[in-house]
């Protein structure tokens, strides 16, 4: 059993409802973001670095990497996030940060909607459906999306490949979760702790 947009109607949410919903679950980022302003962790400098280098040409190789520090940050840390911290800075250099969480706040909002077509098609009620949707935009999703840091995108990928396996038990559902899971590898070399 497929849900669709065409069955939205049936499942208690129609589109805008949906949209009501994702933005109803970015609040409490939002308000996070409002209160503390952008987090950087003790990561966030050996991410910043490395996009620096992505965005200047800049990365060392072969002897040149292994002379550059006694720990070279692009030895030991996977390009998928530096790179896109390096795309943003190039499209705005002075506020990329705001946009990295934005974007942050926009995935986990969408994975708010997946969780709740995934609840029901698990044949939750619309109610407990409506109240489970909530789960991954609240508690340390609220701290990682305001942060220059993996883990907002990496966990809500994974997440998100799981619900593409219940809504789809097919091929393509099983097509979704593998680029997904390879979207969050791209992003995180360590696996959720």
């Amino acid at each position: 059993m497929k849900v669709s947009l065409s069955r939205l109607s049936q499942l208690k949410l129609n589109r805008w409802g949906l949209f009501g919903l994702a933005a109803a679950a970015a609040v409490p980022s939002l308000l996070a973001l409002a209160v503390f302003g952008i987090i950087e962790t003790p990561d966030s400098p050996g991410y910043i670095s490395f996009a620096e280098e992505i965005r200047t040409f800049a990365v060392p190789s072969g002897s040149a990497l292994l002379q550059s520090s006694a720990s070279p940050i692009s030895l030991y840390r996977i390009g998928g996030f530096p790179a896109l911290l390096a795309m943003l800075q190039s499209i705005q250099p002075h506020y990329w940060r705001l946009l990295l969480v934005l974007l942050q706040i926009l995935v986990q909002s969408v994975l708010v909607i997946l969780t709740y077509l995934t609840a029901l098609k698990l044949y939750a009620t619309p109610r407990l459906a409506l109240l489970a949707s909530f789960l991954p935009a609240l508690g340390f999703a609220v701290v990682a999306n305001i942060c220059v840091l993996t883990d907002s995108l990496y966990s809500a990928a994974i997440a998100a490949a799981a619900c593409s396996l219940i809504l789809s038990p097919s091929w393509r559902g099983a097509l979704i979760a593998g680029i997904l899971i390879a979207f969050a590898t791209s992003f995180r070399e360590a696996t959720i702790f």
